[in-house]
């Protein structure tokens, strides 16, 4: 019997140890593995200018998107960074037009949180859209009370239906309280963040009187007009916010005095742009807007005679915070009103709605929404009361019902980058119409989570068969690993299993080549200082 003791010094699972005196294998020689010891290493991958770049496709008519990854190193330690970076890149190409509005994307390693998506492991990219939500628009079908699916939190505040107006259906909104200089006294506020993707978040003005109590103009300072803001935090679980809190904003306080936008807390006064006298019920009236589109923010106040102020872009979703749209109103019930109410959400929040011709289809996806009845689930019926003409039509609840008939691509500038997120080439192809989720092919993990190692030879034939291959391969021993958040093994065999030796005659080495792989047969980084030891008899 023969005890060979193999080294390794590489970080690949590789062994090619050479002996200074001949080693022969007699016929029908038996060989088995007696211990080894190794520490295996996360997965790192190097972004660099031959593998970072990823394009995508949403409409065959807008063509190819494309991403520049940052150069870096990605491991255990920044993964969740690379994938948010990854995320902010392809919803920054996002423009704010036709079939992308109310799109977003998220890029993660796929877990209950992704809607339709079965494969734990996985990377996904996904893509989903939330059209314009409207305000509370659906009514209860079973006794018509306005019963709502509530995306709106209200504090002080309510809201006016008004079917009967220029056959168009206005919804207006104002508060319940006094008038306040209290930024959180009288508000609306979404429960969900705005969409990261392309998004907007808007009201027209309906009614602005000035109360004439003498106290200066300012967002902070007086108690008349409303605000369209983008806040930090949730009002609907937090209402305890100040102008710090206020990373966008546009305030409309008085007619006839000029515009406010409030940026990051800091109030700034527009002169030569001032807030036209909006009259009550008329869809003329000035509308102030918040609009993400390409990475930016655009705030905006927009007329019916085409003219647009703008005061200015911003790039402030640098960090993930997540933004939630609110309304202040300063001014009392009488005094401040709005009308049409538009914004579109975080599609992966709730359960969201799309227009298909003039019908709306409930688009039901499981996962983190907030809109479930008391048993758990969505109404299937609704009764549509939106639309001039169209009475009572019921819409019925179809997850299976899509708005837009298109492919999406997504294509990887490398097969390295592709198969280290575990995907199948590189061009990736999906077909959901309004949505879209790329799956990879198999689990995803820089972290080796591991049932069992496989010791290989390389250059000694054995009577060794793998099913992955069909075939021999020559598979000395599988290797259980007893802790898998456990990357050091040191494994000692109980009880020693001998294989034969494919060799009908007399066989002559020195050097002896093995590698250490996962249970794909798939290579392992390991760190320095690797021994297995192997007996032949």
């Amino acid at each position: 019997m023969k005890l060979l003791r193999l080294h390794s010094n590489t970080t690949d699972g590789n062994f090619s140890t050479t002996f200074r005196e001949d080693i022969v294998i007699q016929p029908k020689a038996e060989i088995a593995l007696s211990n080894c010891s190794f520490t295996s290493e996360d997965q790192k991958f190097t972004i660099n200018s031959t593998n970072n770049i990823i394009q995508f496709q949403l409409t065959a008519t807008e063509g190819l998107l494309q991403i520049e990854l940052p150069f870096q190193t990605v491991d255990n330690d920044n993964l969740e960074e690379f994938f948010q970076t990854i995320t902010k890149l392809m919803n920054d190409e996002l423009l704010f037009s036709g079939k992308r509005i109310g799109g977003q994307f998220r890029v993660a390693i796929g877990d209950k949180d992704f809607n339709r998506v079965e494969d734990e492991g996985v990377v996904n990219f996904v893509y989903q859209r939330a059209l314009f939500y409207d305000g509370l628009n659906f009514d209860d079908a079973d006794n018509g009370t306005n019963k709502s699916i509530e995306i709106l939190h209200f504090v002080n505040a309510l809201k006016i239906d008004d079917p009967n107006f220029d056959n168009n259906y206005i919804r207006r909104f104002n508060s319940t309280g006094n008038d306040t200089i209290n930024l959180n006294q009288n508000f609306i506020s979404s429960r969900v963040p705005l969409c990261s993707g392309a998004g907007t978040f808007r009201f027209g003005l309906d009614t602005l009187i000035y109360n004439n109590d003498g106290l200066n103009e300012g967002f902070e300072t007086d108690n008349n007009g409303v605000a369209l803001c983008l806040l930090n935090k949730n009002p609907a679980q937090d209402p305890n916010f100040d102008i710090s809190n206020v990373v966008l904003g546009i305030y409309a306080g008085r007619a006839g005095s000029p515009y406010r936008t409030i940026v990051n807390g800091v109030e700034t006064s527009h002169a030569g742009f001032n807030v036209n006298i909006p009259i009550p019920n008329n869809t003329d009236n000035d509308v102030l807007e918040i609009r993400r589109s390409e990475g930016k923010y655009f705030l905006k106040v927009s007329r019916k005679n085409g003219a647009t102020h703008n005061f200015g872009t911003h790039t402030i979703f640098t960090d993930n915070t997540e933004l939630y749209p609110v309304v202040i109103f300063k001014g009392d019930g009488t005094n401040a009103k709005i009308m049409n109410l538009r914004l579109t959400v975080d599609p992966y929040r709730i359960k969201f709605y799309e227009i298909r011709d003039i019908n709306y289809v409930i688009q039901g996806y499981q996962g983190n929404d907030i809109f479930r009845n008391e048993e758990g689930d969505l109404p299937e019926t609704y009764t549509l009361n939106q639309l001039p003409n169209t009475g009572t039509n019921p819409i019925t609840y179809n997850p299976n019902t899509f708005r837009l008939n298109t492919s999406f691509k997504l294509i990887f500038g490398s097969v390295g980058l592709s198969e280290y997120l575990g995907f199948e080439g590189i061009r990736i192809f999906d077909f959901n119409g309004s949505c879209a989720i790329f799956k990879g092919f198999e689990p995803f993990s820089t972290i080796r989570l591991l049932n069992n190692y496989v010791v290989e030879l390389l250059n000694i034939e054995i009577e060794s068969f793998d099913s992955l291959h069909e075939g021999r391969r020559n598979l000395l021993k599988v290797i259980p690993v007893p802790n898998v958040n456990n990357s050091t093994v040191n494994y000692e065999a109980s009880n020693l299993v001998f294989l034969n030796v494919r060799n009908a005659f007399p066989k002559t080495l020195r050097n002896i080549k093995a590698r250490i792989l996962d249970d794909n047969l798939q290579p392992v980084n390991t760190t320095e200082n690797s021994v297995i030891t192997i007996l032949i008899k």
